[in-house]
């Protein structure tokens, strides 16, 4: 898994290597890991397999809320939604009142109505993307009163921003291991962030999207020409 971050590593490396480096590597390492592999479908022991590419929005989130909820509850997922759509650079709109126009729709079922999917997690997203990589739909069903609610939570709107991945030697809310925590660590906000920088965009390929992002890690950390460091500060 980690072969594509060192490959890049050794072609990229200074000299001497400084500890900015391994910092750089350890922040591509991280990417590597939450965006461009997932667990292989139907397989266990938690084999892993190449996403394709990047997969992610780049279009306005449009969300409705549908289902009964308590107010601690909705307050709890609109407040880790709103926080990873600012990291993203996302613009979201809430919608009123039932309809068929949105394209992020968060549902809340009872414990007695739950779906099966849901009778094994508290809450699950599912995403839909067309041949760009670029996400058209996504959907968080959550199980009201169901235990661990803010981590679940937390977990499953990454899922739905095209983080995919289930790194457990990271510490991020993506990790079955890493508990104790429900807040986007900085690895997470590091990785999201970096994920929907415009030159990581949808359906770049596995090499060439660790390169994007290596090339905007190392210009933001001071490694690149002074040009480059430039435009990474602006966020350019």
């Amino acid at each position: 898994m980690k072969c594509a971050a060192v490959f890049l590593a050794a072609v990229f490396a200074f000299s001497p290597v400084r500890a900015d480096e391994a910092k750089l590597s350890a922040a591509l390492d991280a990417f590597e890991q939450l965006t461009l592999w997932r667990e292989a479908s139907g397989a266990a022991g938690g084999n892993l397999e190449p996403t394709g590419g990047i997969r992610r929005w780049n279009r306005e989130l449009r969300v409705r809320v549908a289902g009964r909820s308590s107010s601690s509850e909705l307050a709890i997922v609109m407040k880790y939604l709103r926080e990873a759509t600012e990291i993203a650079g996302l613009r979201m709109t809430v919608l009123e009142g039932e309809g068929t126009d949105e394209n992020f729709k968060i549902e809340f079922f009872p414990e007695y109505m739950a779906p099966p999917v849901l009778q094994g997690a508290g809450c699950v997203a599912r995403s839909w993307w067309g041949g760009s990589g670029e996400y058209t739909r996504a959907e968080l069903h959550i199980r009201s009163g169901s235990r661990g609610f803010a981590r679940c939570v937390s977990h499953e709107i990454l899922h739905g921003l095209g983080i995919p991945a289930h790194p457990h030697n990271l510490h991020s809310v993506m990790s079955y291991t890493q508990q104790g925590f429900s807040d986007y660590t900085e690895i997470d906000k590091a990785s999201l962030r970096l994920l929907y920088r415009a030159e990581v965009r949808p359906g770049l390929f596995h090499l060439p999207a660790m390169v994007a992002a290596r090339q905007i890690l190392a210009a933001e950390m001071g490694l690149g020409d002074p040009a480059a460091v430039g435009r990474a500060r602006k966020g350019r």
